[in-house]
């Protein structure tokens, strides 16, 4: 008998089929990887088994763990199975955890409720296991809120409060999509050393991770089941076309070259830049320069707090600089956007991250596209939207209406319809599954060949920028560390900070070898330490990187602050292969 055993589970809504006669079953210590793209039913399953689903859900089939069917129990019974068999790590976990309650008290409460521990006993229960997914510091971790925790650090308490009764089962949901590319290695790893012989069920449209952290595999489409087997055979030889499809679009460095770099006239420059907070007491960008040249595309990258949103909000305008200057085609730009003309403001546009939130949901499609040149009857408005993939029947429609994918198609027409010179995508394609992202990424390059945009394409994963840059800016703590051509970047990294970036890089592939990444948390910019700011988690750092801040310096085609690069050089060349 299974551990869990989900029989022909079947979830509706009025009008709608969430999940459609779901089978499968999990093993104790197994780890299966319920993957597919968004709206394919995996949130839903997963709710469906921690008996969470809403109440105008309707459900059909049996659920049960260790035999025992969970749609029957009560509340009282269904909390204690929730307790202590299976547990649940959340995607978001400023949403999972209680603002207004320390972090060691919320976890505690879960031990006092169902009697497990007792007073101190308690606490030093949570402290133990805050310790042992890698908190620092554990004790006054304990003491802390939520907003106090870096996203990573939230998502260690979130697996420590999912771990603390020792659950049979372990479900977790999108676990690091939010997270930076580097913390999303820690995470994964964590819950590999931690889980012992808990059954994993990892809910994820991200098949790196699958590869890498998962025996068996099962991918859904729209609710139902397309096919189940060992991971490697999947990724080998599926049997569906639309697996294919997916393992095909996961991002993997080296499965596309970057372009040449372009050698055009320069039209933005941004010189010595410094951004700072005053009422957080944070300078978030520190005296740095960006060049960017018609038909170009730079790419940002960076784990969070980096600086890489700071700075060009900086350069659009949105955030006025403590110091520097920004030029547009020689001329020099006023530092706050009121004070520039709208001539200037068309010439510069952005697309956010979150396709469907920045979209205003009371306006129609044609409403939003047409805001920008002051008609939503205009001709450029069709065009636009047919320049973007999508034809008139879009628009009449609201967000709400829309998928992730053509959400982020209008609010790219809605960029672009004022002709910019310039676009900035910050993070755009990062909340996108794999094929919906690669055809955004494709429509930017389309018009970019079109019209010679030049773009400043902000993301924290390595494998995305590779494909589709022409230079990048790798930022660690509102320093720039290395800036190269794409190929020369990914052929040979120059910094410690830009190959663990790359180390960290999930391979989609169950039989690589390929597994490393950066121990440590980013130190926090209002108290950065001495000297390089990578130091505290560099594993070549000497005394002299402890107190003096390198400086950029242009060396093998690249500009690069390290005060090691020439000697690391020579011992990866003369290493053998």
């Amino acid at each position: 008998m299974s551990l869990l055993e989900v029989d022909t589970l079947s979830v509706r809504y009025p009008g709608v089929v969430a999940v459609d006669g779901l089978t499968f079953s999990i093993d104790r210590g197994e780890s299966l990887g319920l993957v597919g793209e968004s709206g394919s039913g995996k949130t839903q399953t997963a709710m469906a088994i921690m008996g969470l689903l809403p109440a105008d859900a309707e459900v059909e089939g049996d659920i049960r763990v260790d035999g025992r069917s969970l749609l029957s129990l009560d509340d009282a019974a269904l909390n204690r199975v929730r307790a202590l068999e299976i547990s649940m790590v959340f995607q978001d976990p400023m949403q999972a955890l209680n603002p207004f309650v320390r972090i060691g008290d919320q976890i505690a409460r879960i031990l006092l409720e169902h009697r497990l521990a007792a007073g101190d006993d308690a606490s030093g229960k949570v402290v133990d296991m805050l310790d042992r997914v890698g908190l620092p510091d554990p004790e006054r971790q304990y003491r802390a809120y939520p907003h106090q925790l870096s996203g990573g650090m939230r998502q260690r308490a979130m697996i420590a409060a999912a771990l603390i009764t020792d659950p049979a089962l372990l479900i977790a949901d999108e676990p690091t999509t939010a997270l930076d590319v580097t913390v999303q290695a820690q995470i994964l790893d964590l819950l590999e050393e931690l889980r012992d012989d808990t059954a994993l069920l990892l809910i994820t449209h991200d098949l790196g991770v699958v590869a890498g952290h998962c025996e068996r595999m099962l991918v859904l489409d729209r609710g139902r089941k397309l096919e189940e087997g060992p991971t490697r055979t999947l990724f080998v030889s599926p049997d569906h076309p639309h697996t294919r499809t997916m393992i095909d679009a996961a991002p993997r460095l080296g499965a596309r070259q970057p372009p040449d770099p372009r050698m055009s006239e320069t039209i933005l420059i941004a010189d010595q830049v410094d951004v700072i907070y005053p009422e957080d007491q944070l300078q978030a960008v520190h005296s740095t320069d960006l060049i960017l040249k018609a038909g170009e595309t730079l790419a940002l990258v960076g784990e969070s707090g980096s600086g890489k949103s700071s700075l060009v909000r900086a350069i659009l305008g949105l955030v006025t600089p403590a110091a520097g200057d920004v030029e547009f085609d020689g001329i020099a730009l006023p530092p706050d956007v009121r004070r520039r003309k709208p001539a200037d403001l068309k010439r510069m546009s952005m697309v956010f991250q979150d396709p469907v939130g920045s979209l205003n949901p009371q306006m129609r499609v044609r409403d939003i596209v047409g805001e920008p040149i002051g008609s939503s009857r205009h001709s450029s408005v069709s065009a636009t939207l047919a320049r973007v993939g999508l034809d008139d029947s879009f628009s009449d429609r609201y967000p709400h209406q829309l998928s992730g994918g053509q959400a982020q198609r209008v609010a790219i027409a809605r960029a672009i319809i004022t002709q910019p010179r310039v676009l900035v995508c910050d993070e755009a394609v990062a909340a996108l599954d794999g094929t919906v992202r690669q055809q955004i990424i494709d429509l930017l390059m389309s018009i970019q060949r079109e019209t010679g945009l030049a773009i400043i394409f902000i993301a924290h994963d390595l494998a995305i920028v590779e494909g589709l840059s022409h230079r990048v800016m790798v930022m660690y703590l509102g320093r720039p560390v290395e800036i190269a051509t794409a190929r020369d970047l990914f052929s040979r990294p120059g910094h410690p900070y830009t190959r663990a970036l790359v180390d960290a890089v999930p391979e989609p592939d169950p039989l690589s070898n390929k597994y490393s990444f950066v121990r440590g948390e980013t130190p926090s910019p209002i108290a950065p330490p001495l000297g390089c700011a990578f130091h505290p988690r560099c594993e070549h750092a000497i005394a002299r990187c402890r107190v003096e801040l390198p400086k950029p310096r242009e060396v093998d085609n690249r500009t690069i602050a390290c005060h090691r690069y020439e000697e690391l050089r020579t011992e990866v060349e003369s290493s053998p292969n």
